[in-house]
């Protein structure tokens, strides 16, 4: 609560990542203008559907997800009232070397 004050009075929107409904019920009383879902957690449908359910940008990582499992939360987003989604595209490997990379990828997600 503090912090949302605190980055209020500096003009700073501050947000979070919930991993669960009580953490999203909680940051919707302290009017989080947005949100971030984890891509450990994007598979969480139900979460997925709760944040959704807000009408609040979604951030959505993509780290740890195939396609398949990127599409399938992305159309939950949509079906849900999402209608300001970006996708990250992520490499979940620490620390990371370059071949890890494929900036290509980001065509996929933009498809």
């Amino acid at each position: 609560k503090e912090l949302f004050r605190y980055g209020k009075s500096l003009g700073i929107k501050v947000f979070s990542t919930p991993f669960d409904d009580t953490a999203v019920d909680f940051l919707e009383k302290l009017n989080c203008p947005f949100y971030k879902i984890s891509s450990f957690e994007m598979t969480d449908l139900n979460l997925v559907k709760k944040i959704s359910q807000t009408k609040k940008p979604i951030i959505i990582s993509t780290g740890m997800a195939n396609l398949k499992e990127i599409e399938t939360t992305y159309n939950i987003a949509k079906k849900y009232g999402a209608k300001d989604i970006t996708l990250l595209y992520c490499v979940s490997n620490y620390p990371s070397s370059i071949k890890d990379f494929n900036l290509k990828n980001k065509f996929f997600l933009q498809k």
